[in-house]
């Protein structure tokens, strides 16, 4: 006779236990709201290889501000400072440099897009114009620490656009950048920058540029629709219902 032990069987759950009660479930339908905001692929999809040579094109356009802010440094008089500061590069006129005012001129471009449309006014040519129309945006995001700060960034260059057919190329560059773009400024920390389209020895950068893919957030296309106000426009919020099920547990009576 075998002296081997047979395994205990798992007793079975009384119809009054607590573990019966929870191990029955019951049929609910829960409330999805659809959230267009919560999309992961807003940023368009860039080749690795294509995103170093726009780094490597970048680096050469913006090199002239490198030297200009090393001039700068490295002047050991206000004299010094003040003559270099009156040969300002050509291409520091067209660029916004860092965080802060990068968004600055894009909602000040935004702003400026939704006037032209409530007063029923024509656009007016920007290169008549002071006004510094911002074009590309580049975001080395794959360097910040948190998502929080490049995550407005889709929003923003969108409804700074003149046109749906006219959007803002929104360039997330490959991680290492914001390393590369605080050397070639000669500054520090560097991750976000603003480009116009005014620069003739940029072409070969443009070229590249214009080819990225637009940005898609079609909840936001009305905003390009004639004299539209940002400020009266509803949409219908779309709640969907998923069947699944949640166990049924008895409520315990209090005792006093």
């Amino acid at each position: 006779m075998s002296n081997e032990k047979k395994p205990n069987k798992p007793k079975a759950l009384t119809s009054g236990s607590l573990k019966a009660t929870e191990s029955k479930r019951r049929q609910v339908f829960k409330p999805i709201l659809e959230n267009p905001y919560t999309i992961s692929k807003k940023w368009p999809f860039i080749e690795q290889s294509t995103a170093r040579t726009i780094l490597e094109l970048l680096e050469s356009v913006l090199s002239p501000v490198g030297n200009h802010n090393e001039a700068l440094q490295s002047a050991k008089s206000e004299s010094e400072r003040n003559q270099i500061r009156s040969n300002v590069p050509k291409v520091l006129r067209e660029v916004t440099i860092g965080f802060n005012s990068t968004t600055n001129a894009l909602e000040n471009q935004s702003q400026m897009r939704r006037r032209i449309s409530q007063t029923k006014k024509p656009k007016q040519d920007s290169k008549n114009t002071d006004r510094k129309n911002i074009r590309f945006v580049f975001v080395a995001k794959a360097d910040m620490g948190s998502s929080v700060l490049s995550s407005s960034f889709p929003v923003l260059t969108y409804t700074a656009s003149d046109s749906k057919k006219d959007l803002i190329k929104l360039i997330a560059l490959p991680r290492g950048s914001t390393t590369t773009l605080s050397r070639t400024l000669k500054c520090e920390d560097c991750s976000v920058l603003g480009l116009t389209s005014n620069m003739e020895e940029a072409k070969p950068l443009y070229e590249i540029l214009e080819k990225i893919e637009d940005l898609e957030l079609p909840w936001l296309d009305y905003l390009f629709e004639p004299h539209c106000s940002t400020y009266t426009y509803f949409e219908k919020p779309s709640i969907q219902m998923v069947q699944t099920s949640a166990p049924i547990i008895k409520k315990q009576t209090k005792t006093t």
